[in-house]
Order: structure tokens, then C-alpha cells, then sequence
């Protein structure tokens, strides 16, 4: 089971987790947002928060002239609770075409013997 907790700017940004036997990977679409704008940052070993700002494009005249409006500007803060701890050290990110891309390498678990031999 997985936990979204949306802090700030409501469903933005869009995202899409892929889990592997040993990673997940994030995709974000991140439309008017730029790169610099854009924190990542993890918490209590399963926890990937994703915040940053986008910058609206409209003047403040334009503002009073708004009739509807559905995409949000400002600040966002999105966190996933992840089911398995991550290798926080392994975590890394990519900004392209409006997508962010996160790579997040789950923590290796050492398996144990479970016969121990007798010299």
C-alpha cells in the first residue's frame, strides 16, 4: 500500500510510480515549472516528498480578467509513503521535457543463512 499526502497545490503535479525487485521509479509531468524550482527530499527511511512552485504566466492585469481556471500555480508539496526503506544515498533525479524522473533504489535486504554448518 502506498500513501499520498498532498501538502500544498492539490493533484499537481501528475505522477506515475513503477516498482522493479530492487527500485521504483517517479515520473511527474511538471508543466511551467523549472528546474531550479523543484526540491526532492526524503524522510523517515520511505518517505519521497516532491515540492516547488509554478509560476504563473499571466500579468496582474490579466489576473482580474480570469473567468475560469483550473491549473494551479504556486507553491506544491506532494509525499509518498513508499511500502518498502530506501537507499537515500541512491536516489537520483532527472528534469527533461517538463518531466521529472526519479530513480529510487529500494534498501538490498541481507539474507540470512538459515542452516549453519557445524566444523
Amino acid at each position: 500500500m502506498f500513501d499520498f499526502f498532498m501538502d500544498r497545490g492539490g493533484n499537481f503535479p501528475a505522477m506515475d510510480l513503477l516498482e522493479s525487485a530492487d527500485s521504483y521509479k517517479l515520473f511527474a509531468d511538471m508543466p511551467q515549472v523549472k528546474k531550479e524550482d523543484i526540491k526532492i527530499n526524503t524522510e523517515e527511511g520511505n518517505l519521497l516528498c516532491i515540492s516547488g512552485k509554478r509560476i504563473s504566466n499571466y500579468s496582474n492585469e490579466d489576473q482580474h480578467d480570469i473567468v475560469f481556471n483550473e491549473r494551479l500555480f504556486g507553491s506544491f508539496k506532494k509525499c509518498l509513503r513508499l511500502r518498502e526503506p530506501i537507499n537515500v544515498d541512491g536516489v537520483s533525479a532527472q528534469f527533461q521535457d517538463n518531466v521529472l524522473s526519479v530513480t529510487i533504489p529500494k534498501v538490498q535486504s541481507t539474507k540470512s543463512k538459515s542452516f549453519i554448518d557445524i566444523n
